[in-house]
């Protein structure tokens, strides 16, 4: 795996301390907040709506449904598709590549709140919006179960054993003829499950407010 480069997990280092870090400056920063007077908060309260304006697309809560959906189908994309480690030869090892998977989805976030704020779609346009997601990422896993097939071989481990929570691999990497049949498996049921998505009109549904009486 790319991110295990060399078999060195340093990026974990790097994202506690991150984490750490933000920690800290959330706690100082609070501190400071509450000790400063009204005049002070006035900018920088000022600057939170502006900021709060910019990021806010607008729509439905659907839309907002939508959109995080497809944000998370993006980042499951980059995260799990076909990407080798030869593709991202171009980023520098560790942190940086990281970040480049980090920021893919976090533009895709900016990207669709400026496209739902220009477009303010209704409702209808919003589930529109949704069943096309689906019906892509249906045939994006559809292409990649057809295309894992058609593989003429692929890798298993020699020895494994049992565990309390599965299985381990504790011997080598081998080369086995013909595709892996649980891959191929596994994303032609997930096409049928965003292709049920798309076709139904269960998950599009508007709630129902409760006429439930205590």
């Amino acid at each position: 795996m790319f991110i295990f480069h060399d078999g060195v997990p340093y990026w974990l280092v790097a994202i506690v301390a991150s984490i750490a870090a933000f920690m800290v400056v959330v706690i100082l920063g609070g501190m400071a907040w509450r000790r400063a007077g009204s005049e002070a908060q006035r900018p920088i309260r000022v600057l939170g709506a502006m900021i709060d304006e910019a990021f806010t697309a607008g729509g439905t809560p659907l839309g907002t449904t939508v959109r995080r959906w497809t944000i998370g189908l993006f980042a499951a994309g980059v995260l799990f598709g076909p990407l080798g480690y030869g593709e991202l030869d171009f980023v520098p090892v560790g942190w940086p590549r990281i970040a480049v998977l980090v920021l893919a989805p976090v533009a895709l976030g900016i990207a669709l709140i400026w496209f739902w704020k220009s477009w303010r779609p209704d409702r209808a346009g919003e589930v529109h919006f949704g069943r096309v997601v689906a019906e892509l990422t249906a045939g994006a896993l559809l292409i990649g179960s057809v295309l894992m097939s058609q593989r003429t071989s692929h890798i298993e481990c020699a020895q494994s054993v049992q565990t309390y929570d599965g299985s381990e691999c504790v011997g080598e990497d081998i080369v086995v003829p013909g595709a892996d049949e649980f891959q191929v498996l596994v994303l032609a049921g997930l096409a049928a499950t965003a292709l049920w998505f798309a076709a139904v009109e269960t998950p599009w549904a508007e709630a129902k407010p409760s006429t439930r009486t205590s």
